[in-house]
């Protein structure tokens, strides 16, 4: 996996110090989206930011209901779970739309 991934981070700083531009790459690429597949961190400074941040909003919204429930005396796991889901909806809608993009035959 990390071969991998130094294999991709070096790739990906040729293309950029090419002068090559994400539309570019993303024309020579525009039959083929998985090309773009975990990208995005190289392409977007923000990406890892907002990834990190959604993360991290999921954890403070699960541990403020755990602290909730501890201090009323209750545990309940199923409003733990429902607020879980609800915080990390965005997360999962866009893992939704990845998913079906790069569905065999929809390319």
């Amino acid at each position: 996996l990390e071969s991998f991934k130094s294999g991709m981070a070096r790739d990906i700083r040729r293309i950029l110090s090419s002068g090559m531009t994400v539309a570019d790459y993303a024309e020579m690429n525009v039959h083929d989206t998985s090309a773009f597949m975990g990208l995005e961190n190289y392409f977007f400074q923000n990406t890892r930011q907002n990834i990190r941040n959604r993360r991290g909003s999921v954890w403070e919204v699960v541990l403020s209901e755990q602290q909730r429930q501890l201090d009323v005396g209750v545990h309940d796991p199923e409003s733990m779970a429902a607020i879980a889901e609800a915080a990390s909806e965005k997360s999962r809608k866009r893992a939704r739309i990845i998913g079906l993009l790069h569905e065999p035959g929809k390319c």
